[in-house]
């Protein structure tokens, strides 16, 4: 299956710009620019005819469509990249096929090969996490460690877990195990709490830089420093990820999951 496309790490040049935005040039280049990172992680499905697009033998009018924004679009939606509705999912499940699945394939894919390699995946539960669970299980044939919550076990491994950890109860990081990848799907572990459970050769990878506190000073001194084993990567939506996702979940091989859903007029 496809697992290529453009790749977009953060080097040291990009973190640095951060740290300039975030405390010289002022809060609202800040913001802007944080927003539009965020609209990265996000993306939106809509049901609709592309009529009122430049005519299109991919995208013929009537097609059901996923869309997943990209960043420097002035109007959300428009300019994003575009793919077939995955068959055989209701609306609503092919609304979350993108969103966590993009990120956790760009944050995975620069550390392939992963077949056979011990992956534990921090934040199991969460969209990034079911993603990855689903992914590294699936098609890249890692062994799978997944950490969430006590209600979260059991569905968790039913997405392809080799094993979960409650980390309610225990700290993972203190088990005395040791993984190649250490995913942190939820921006809740830094890389100097997880670097004692990493392989010598090990590698820990963040979905935000920013996240948890003093996190962006350890990635960039890792970086500055040529220390490949702390990573993040953003995600850029791109046609041929879009259609791998899609493919994934039409072969019963990645499967959104959706804990609730709510009409349009309670969404703020």
């Amino acid at each position: 299956g496809y697992f290529g496309g453009d790749a977009t790490g953060l080097g040291a040049r990009a973190l640095a710009k951060d740290l300039f935005m975030l405390f010289l040039a002022g809060p609202v280049f800040s913001l802007r620019n944080l927003l539009r990172r965020a609209l990265l992680e996000r993306s939106v499905f809509f049901k609709k005819t592309v009529a009122h697009r430049p005519p299109s033998t991919a995208f013929p009018p009537g097609s059901a469509l996923v869309v997943a924004p990209h960043p420097d679009d002035e109007v959300f939606a428009c300019g994003g990249v575009i793919a077939h509705k995955p068959t055989g999912l209701t609306y609503e499940e092919a609304a979350a096929v993108p969103d966590g699945s993009l990120l956790a394939l760009t944050c995975l894919r620069p550390a392939s090969p992963l077949r056979g390699k011990s992956v534990l995946v921090y934040g199991a539960a969460g969209s990034i996490g079911t993603a990855a669970v689903q992914l590294l299980a699936h098609h890249f044939e890692a062994e799978v460690t997944a950490v969430c919550s006590t209600p979260n076990l059991e569905w968790v491994r039913g997405l392809g877990a080799d094993r979960v950890i409650d980390y309610t109860q225990e700290d993972f990081a203190r088990r005395g195990e040791k993984y190649d990848i250490i995913l942190d799907a939820v921006a809740k572990r830094t890389y100097l709490s997880c670097r004692r459970a990493l392989s010598a050769d090990g590698v820990y990878i963040t979905e935000n830089p920013l996240k948890p506190g003093f996190q962006i000073f350890q990635i960039l001194f890792a970086l500055l420093t040529k220390n490949k084993r702390a990573r993040t990567h953003l995600s850029e939506p791109n046609a041929k990820d879009m259609d791998f996702l899609r493919e994934m979940a039409e072969a019963g091989r990645l499967r959104p999951v959706i804990e609730k859903t709510y009409p349009l007029e309670q969404i703020v």
